[in-house]
């Protein structure tokens, strides 16, 4: 039986940034067999410009890719937005504000984006029913979205879905619009 951290950052080790993890992965990786660590806006080279641990496998998802694919793929959910996390405390936040039923749009949209491009980063991964797979986003935004929808299509035997929350990703108030999409859908799947 395996023991796997699935990490998702938006740059880390790739870049700047998100310099707690720094602090947080050696000792995190010494709980894992393995840790697959997937930044996911990596603009350009991804050139990895910080050390991790030998367990530990980086990986750059280009966020150019991920941009271009979004504002197509954000149709589905504006205009048939998903069941599963479009319930009645959704629809009461975005019931009188175009605009954030578009960020609900682009949020989910982006979400999934991110969970395609991981899962296609993990395909080789060869994960088993006899494995214990932990996907862990450092925000509780898009990624955290990802990592539910990676959990949930993972065939390991068992899967968790976790994630960190951190001021702006938190706090409804800290956004432009008042207004953090999927947070029930989040917070009950995660």
């Amino acid at each position: 039986m395996s023991n796997c951290l699935v990490m998702l950052t938006k740059r880390y080790p790739y870049g700047i940034g998100e310099e707690f993890i720094e602090n947080e992965l050696p000792v995190v990786a010494r709980e894992f067999d393995r840790v697959i660590l997937i930044a996911t806006s990596v603009s350009g080279p991804a050139v990895p410009t910080r050390a991790v641990p030998g367990n530990v496998e980086p990986h750059a998802v280009d966020a150019g890719r991920i941009r271009r694919s979004v504002p197509f793929a954000a149709l589905g959910p504006a205009l048939a937005p998903p069941k599963e996390a479009y319930g009645p405390a959704e629809r009461a936040a975005v019931a009188h504000s175009p605009l954030r039923r578009l960020f609900f749009a682009y949020f989910a949209a982006k979400g999934r984006a991110v969970a395609k491009a991981a899962a296609a980063v993990l395909a080789g991964a060869g994960f088993s029913r006899g494995d214990r797979v932990v996907f862990y986003s450092y925000w509780l935004y898009d990624t955290a979205a990802a990592a539910v929808g990676l959990r949930e299509a993972c065939r390991a035997g068992q899967t968790r879905a976790v994630s960190r929350a951190h001021r702006y990703d938190l706090y409804p108030s800290k956004n432009p619009l008042g207004y953090l999409p999927m947070r029930p859908y989040l917070l009950k799947n995660l």
